[in-house]
């Protein structure tokens, strides 16, 4: 697993390893010909068995002090997801080190036992459970939900793997949509939508982006976040504030641990 040992040894059959030294200039310098009295190729030089045997003894024991450490519960391993396209998680994921979405999109379809960190160029979103914090950085996306285009890309790559589309993800830590993050919810018919549910507290300051997937009527409200409770709003969206989208008004309101927003 170490790869090839050093060319500086020599063959199993004690002949000199062609390859033992790389720079030729080395062999041919006056004080290293000096000090070696005109032979360099014959130091450094160990058996080849010797070298062998002594890889290994390190290796082994290297193995065994990483098998130690987990043995203790002392790793704590740790995802970053980066460049475009989509990751997608099922399953429980119990490592604890966290996730951070560096770029592309992070769909989580599972369970996820630590917190996810959402920076500049990515996004969070699916229907499973972070338990977790979620912090969303300027320039990150929280978008919750999975699509039918995305549930039958899954079952492309993986046949056996059967997820169906839905429109919450879940939280069971606190959650941070900090000034430059953005929030987007898809609007379908009859007050349905894409949303966040949380246990904990859910903080805002950053973006309200709607993906206004169906035209709403007018008086149908759509409740984006539920959390245990709100703090602060959305970047220039005060409490009861009417605002434009896709042509059409709504009014929004944080009241009673919702985030709530109806087409006027």
């Amino acid at each position: 697993m170490a790869g090839e040992f050093s060319p500086n040894v020599l063959n199993p059959n004690g002949t000199l390893n062609n390859q033992a030294f790389v720079l030729q200039g080395l062999l041919n310098d006056p004080a290293v010909q000096a000090i070696t009295n005109g032979h360099p190729e014959m130091y450094d030089k160990i058996p080849y068995e010797d070298a062998v045997r002594w890889r290994k003894e390190w290796m082994d024991a290297r193995a065994a002090y990483i098998q130690n450490k987990i043995d203790r519960g002392l790793y704590t391993a740790s995802l970053v997801k980066s460049g475009t396209g989509t990751l997608v998680l099922s399953g429980n994921n119990t490592y604890a080190g966290g996730s951070t979405v560096a770029g592309g999109k992070l769909s989580i379809v599972g369970t996820n036992s630590s917190g996810v960190t959402v920076s500049s160029g990515g996004t969070l979103g699916g229907t499973g459970t972070v338990t977790g914090p979620i912090m969303v950085l300027g320039g990150g996306v929280l978008r919750p939900g999975l699509t039918a285009a995305e549930a039958a890309g899954i079952t492309q790559v993986a046949a056996d793997v059967a997820i169906a589309p839905g429109d919450v993800l879940r939280a069971g830590g606190a959650t941070k949509i900090g000034l430059g993050g953005s929030f987007v919810a898809t609007l379908k018919g009859g007050g349905a939508s894409s949303r966040l549910t949380s246990t904990g507290t859910v903080a805002l300051g950053g973006t309200l982006v709607l993906d206004v997937a169906t035209t709403p009527n007018a008086g149908d409200t759509y409740t984006l976040i539920q959390a245990a409770s709100i703090l602060g709003t959305f970047s220039g969206l005060p409490e009861g504030a009417a605002f434009m989208a896709s042509g059409k008004q709504y009014r929004i309101s944080y009241q009673g641990g919702k985030v709530t927003i109806t087409a006027t």
